[in-house]
């Protein structure tokens, strides 16, 4: 029995190479294109910042519909 399941799984492996070469590229490129993700996502972000400073944009806008100028009384 232990020995025909083997026998069989080869045969298998070896009828279908193709697919089991192309199911393993498409994971590789997978695995690659992730890791690739995360170790050049920090670097990005500091970059990001760096610019921002260098820049001087604003880090927050704070919009009110409460009037139309910018000096509005509120009481």
């Amino acid at each position: 029995m232990q020995k025909s399941y083997r026998k069989n799984i080869r045969r298998d492996f070896r009828s279908n190479l193709n697919r089991f070469l192309s199911l393993f590229g498409i994971v590789a490129l997978g695995v690659m294109m992730l890791t690739g993700l995360v170790s050049f996502a920090p670097s990005m972000r500091t970059a990001g910042q760096k610019y921002y400073v260098q820049q001087n944009v604003f880090d927050l806008r704070v919009l009110s519909t409460l009037g139309r100028g910018p000096l509005v009384k509120l009481y």
